[in-house]
């Protein structure tokens, strides 16, 4: 996950965790040296600086560990039927560590799956079903990949494989009618 937030994000997550740390570390063993008898008379001092920091930390994994919103702006509505007869057209979409796939009807036959990147790392989609064992190449992020597969009826898994992303999240199913 820490692959797929911004330079921004990853720097506002590790200033929140390093004055965390360092207030933990300080507290626990410089303190002391200096003072055995603390945090003594600044009991509510220590409680209040610990809870605000443990606050921040909280907000700062809240506001920056959250995913972008861009991807689900590109997020297909439904699939959509080409020109060609018997080939109908799949658009997926990938984010980290999600695949979109439409909720619709989808038959037997010839689709062209559309696969774009909405995410902020390379993915790849696999295929993998009754008699179906097909990938694309990897995909750069913001760019797209089209795969021609024959669907008979039957369930397939859709996944992405690159290594940890299908653990991560990025595994659906597909039925076929």
């Amino acid at each position: 996950m820490l692959a797929a937030l911004s330079n921004g994000h990853k720097l506002g997550l590790a200033l929140v965790g390093g004055a965390f740390i360092l207030f933990a570390l300080v507290s626990s063993f410089v303190l002391p040296r200096r003072d055995p008898n603390f945090p003594g008379r600044n009991l509510f001092w220590f409680v209040a600086a610990s809870a605000a920091l443990f606050v921040a930390m909280l907000t700062a994994v809240f506001v920056f560990g959250k995913e972008s919103e861009e991807g689900h702006a590109a997020e297909p509505a439904a699939a959509e039927a080409s020109a060609g007869p018997g080939l109908s057209a799949l658009k997926v979409s990938e984010t980290e560590f999600k695949i979109h796939v439409p909720e619709a009807q989808l038959g037997s036959g010839t689709v062209d799956i559309q696969v774009t990147n909405d995410g902020k790392v390379p993915h790849n989609l696999v295929v993998k079903g009754p008699g179906i064992d097909k990938s694309t190449p990897e995909i750069a992020p913001g760019k797209e990949a089209a795969l021609q597969v024959d669907l008979k009826p039957g369930e397939y898994e859709l996944y992405c494989s690159i290594p940890g992303h299908k653990d991560a999240g990025m595994d659906t199913k597909l039925t076929v009618a």
